[in-house]
């Protein structure tokens, strides 16, 4: 019997995808099937036009999405978000002409999993997929702490004043986190602090971020921001446009839906 071939070279590429368990580009993906590239980018968007693959915005990989749950294995938590939040992030650029990084809570620390810095001309500082920002400077941190309830928050700066460096003595400076927690109440987001001078070079201007957290089932799962430079955006229209993005990804669609 004559099977079709456009099917089976679909389905090599998920079940590549699945065996590897990781987010493959499409060099990758040549090498392991020996589809050529053009054929590919057609199987591929075939694939996300039906929500069972997804590309990441940072990075430009394919991964799975749950929507293929059934095959048991090669699906990451990463990939459950990106597919509801990527389309967003470059939504959210568009309207603001300024780029997003969203990152997932990980135990004590948060984890960049998506950005929409590629998309942008104004930001340099593009390579940023697992940067782990601080989480008392940054506005992701200060989002993320402001943004849990009182129990969940003690509990993160307990763990993060047993750790290492800066951030266990700004975790027990009670003036600093009385007045980060205030700032957030008043302005409804988090600002990175003024101090936070990482990833900044001498040819260029600091830049600024504000950030929300993103809850799902009472607890912060992860926080999304937008980077810009102070004095050439409106603050108040960046925070309605991040308000809107949140508000999605709190309330993310069931797969396949």
């Amino acid at each position: 019997m004559k099977t079709i071939r456009a099917l089976r070279r679909g389905l090599e590429v998920l079940e590549i995808m699945a065996r590897r368990g990781e987010p493959l580009g499409l060099a990758e993906l040549h090498r392991a099937t020996g589809i050529d590239k053009s054929t590919l980018l057609r199987l591929l968007a075939t694939l996300g036009e039906r929500g069972w693959v997804c590309r990441g915005l940072g990075d430009g990989r394919y991964r799975l999405t749950a929507t293929l749950a059934t095959l048991g294995q090669g699906i990451s938590e990463d990939a459950s978000w990106l597919v509801s939040a990527t389309p967003l992030l470059v939504e959210l650029h568009d309207t603001l002409g300024w780029p997003s990084d969203l990152a997932r809570v990980e135990g004590a620390s948060l984890r960049i999993i998506e950005t929409s810095r590629p998309l942008s001309r104004r930001i340099r500082h593009r390579e940023v997929l697992g940067f782990r920002p601080g989480p008392l400077r940054s506005a992701l941190g200060r989002a993320w702490l402001a943004g849990s309830e009182e129990g969940q928050r003690q509990a993160l700066l307990k763990r993060l004043s047993l750790g290492p460096g800066e951030a266990a003595g700004l975790a027990r400076d009670r003036d600093y986190l009385a007045r980060l927690v205030a700032e957030f109440a008043e302005l409804g987001h988090a600002r990175r602090d003024p101090a936070e001078r990482l990833m900044v070079s001498a040819e260029e201007p600091g830049y600024s971020a504000i950030a929300l957290p993103i809850r799902r089932a009472g607890a912060v799962r992860a926080c999304l921001n937008v980077v810009f430079v102070p004095g050439e955006a409106e603050e108040a229209q960046l925070a309605q446009g991040l308000r809107r993005v949140v508000t999605a990804l709190e309330t993310p669609a069931s797969p396949g839906a």
